[in-house]
């Protein structure tokens, strides 16, 4: 995930545009001991919930989607 949506806290300067960001994909990431939550810009919403879905499948692990109306997958 970091990879198409770079931490906001770790984000190499260099990669910034003008404006500080980084194309709307800077994401901010809190990690627990049993969840990740993961706080995507609106402009790379549907991206992200395909991704993260995708990825969650494969891992075998939970997805539940904060903002959806039917949650977990």
């Amino acid at each position: 995930m970091v990879k198409q949506f770079p931490d906001m806290n770790m984000v190499d300067e260099e990669l910034l545009d003008e404006e500080g960001e980084l194309e709307g994909r800077l994401t901010e990431y809190n990690i627990g001991y049993a969840m990740i939550y993961t706080a995507f810009a609106w402009s790379v919403a549907d991206e992200a919930y395909n991704i993260m879905k995708k990825l969650a499948k494969k891992h075998g692990v939970g997805f539940f989607d904060v903002s959806g109306k039917g949650g977990v997958f």
